[in-house]
């Protein structure tokens, strides 16, 4: 098995559907006519899978790791580095100022200067008119300051043993500063808060990389034969043990556990199904800064994000909505891209 673009991007399409239901179903503005009204830790099930959606992140993140290690000639210079989150921050900059005058047009609160800056960086994501999820904008500065070191705390050879022992210590140092932080309201946290949180799940994925961990899973008795309860195992147990173990270790190491199993799902998915999950993965960006279209100040369209009211046609609607905008976005930048040298 190998992990390269074609899988992961259809990984990346599984993460954007798990986002939706995440953003639809977790915290539901409107209420949906539940088709399975059975409980899973107490939720019905589409809440539950709801919560469980949050993972979506970690395989972002861990995608991001796995790049990190496995392609290093892409990150090695400073000057690459700063090219490559430059030209992340002009695309999510040309959705910043589409968003702004669509707020404009239909007389949604806008941000102050101030606010709009800090909103085109991820610091500030909501109030008025903004891109609500642009936290993970902050979240990528982050990761590519701090690439340098973390590649050359991995970078040496060691057993996996090691690693592991490394990679505990630096996820209980960062769960404790989730800890301290997260109570506190008095400063902007979210940068700090989203970095101890999701910052393991990204080692993880370069440590998955150097030891080839997602081959040793994929081919392993329980993954070949038993994947789907694998699956069915990690939707069960990942909120009550994320909720009771500490989120930032426990949640990179389901990220680890899950992937190879939807690997394996997709080995057995029809060819036609994966040609419709890989473009939601190309697009998957696009499709989730604009997915905050659906949560701006006065919600102005988050009627439309419901409109089929059932749960399953809730998802694919809003697939369908948010994919052919992301698509159109993507040519857009492509083109003012070109424009800019770099």
């Amino acid at each position: 098995m190998k992990y390269d673009k074609k899988n992961s991007t259809l990984i990346a399409g599984i993460a954007m559907i798990l986002m939706l239901i995440h953003h639809l179903f977790n915290l539901k503005f409107y209420e949906t006519n539940h088709v399975i009204p059975i409980l899973i830790n107490n939720y019905e099930v589409d809440a539950y899978l709801g919560k469980f959606g949050k993972i979506c992140v970690g395989i972002f993140a861990f995608n991001t790791g796995y790049v990190f290690f496995s392609k290093p000639n892409f990150y090695d210079t400073w000057s690459k580095r700063f090219k490559r989150l430059f030209k992340f921050l002009i695309s999510y900059w040309i959705l910043c100022i589409l968003f702004c005058l669509y707020g404009y047009c239909i007389n949604e609160p806008l941000p102050t200067i101030a606010n709009f800056i800090k909103n085109l960086f991820g610091i500030t994501t909501g109030g008025n008119i903004q891109v609500t999820y642009a936290w993970y904008v902050y979240f990528y500065i982050e990761i590519i300051i701090l690439y340098p070191i973390s590649h050359q705390i991995f970078l040496p050879k060691r057993s996996v043993k090691q690693d592991i022992f490394i990679f505990i210590i630096l996820s209980l140092l960062l769960e404790g500063i989730f800890l301290i932080l997260d109570p506190v309201t008095s400063f902007n946290k979210i940068p700090l808060v989203r970095l101890s949180e999701f910052y393991p799940t990204v080692i993880i994925g370069s440590l998955a990389a150097k030891h080839n961990l997602l081959s040793k899973f994929y081919n392993c008795y329980i993954y070949k034969q038993l994947y789907i309860v694998v699956v069915l195992i990690i939707i069960i147990t990942y909120y009550p043990i994320t909720k009771s173990i500490g989120f930032t270790l426990s949640f990179g190491i389901y990220t680890l556990l899950l992937i190879p199993a939807l690997l394996k799902i997709l080995d057995n998915t029809p060819k036609k199904l994966k040609n419709y999950i890989e473009p939601i993965g190309i697009y998957s960006m696009n499709m989730w800064f604009i997915s905050s279209i659906f949560e701006t100040p006065n919600n102005s369209l988050q009627w439309i994000a419901y409109l089929p009211q059932y749960t399953p046609f809730v998802l694919l609607w809003n697939i369908l909505l948010l994919l052919p905008p992301a698509y159109l976005l993507s040519k857009l930048q492509n083109q003012i891209l070109k424009h800019i040298s770099l």
